[in-house]
């Protein structure tokens, strides 16, 4: 399932349904098993245009390759265990973006990829706003990227939902709410 074994042992933070951490896991055993745990899903702004910026996972990503998200997501744990810290760092690694973040809501999930593969994670919505910045994505996470307006990733995504991954639904809905 995992690439490496390193990126399958990063510790993750398991939650109850409250988003109150319960314990620990690795990356590995959380998705394996379908245990409950902490994530965050980025979504930038341009603060010109107004336009989301999203995402198109790398083939090699072990769910949901190839498929158009928000502008990156992944899991407290690795460095720091807040979710704030966690996400701009992630930020920067994936697209080389830099951007002070707030919450916006948060949301739970559940979703089974394949026999044991599954993501149910309490998941942060987070938002950041940003003038003109380079995008130097990490091609390991990122194939492509582009801007859109919101009501145009509204309509693509009901008309078009097999291009998204599956939380993309819920985490925009969050994130516009």
């Amino acid at each position: 399932m995992f690439n490496n074994q390193k990126e399958a042992q990063i510790p993750i933070i398991l939650v109850n349904h409250r988003g109150e951490k319960i314990g620990l896991s690795t990356k590995q055993e959380a998705h394996e098993k379908g245990l409950l745990h902490l994530a965050f899903s980025v979504f930038i702004r341009h603060e010109k245009t107004g336009k989301i910026l999203l995402q198109q996972r790398a083939s090699g990503k072990y769910h949901a390759p190839d498929l158009w998200a928000n502008a990156c997501c992944g899991h407290p744990g690795l460095i720091s265990e807040d979710v704030l810290e966690s996400a701009k760092l992630r930020l920067e690694e994936e697209l080389g973006i830099r951007a002070s973040l707030k919450i916006k809501g948060q949301f739970t999930y559940f979703h089974q990829f394949k026999p044991n593969l599954f993501e149910h994670e309490y998941d942060f919505v987070l938002e950041g706003i940003i003038g003109h910045q380079d995008i130097l994505f990490n091609s390991q996470e990122v194939q492509a990227f582009k801007w859109m307006d919101q009501q145009e990733v509204l309509q693509d995504l009901l008309q078009h939902p097999e291009r998204y991954a599956p939380w993309f639904f819920m985490a925009i809905n969050t994130y516009i709410a």
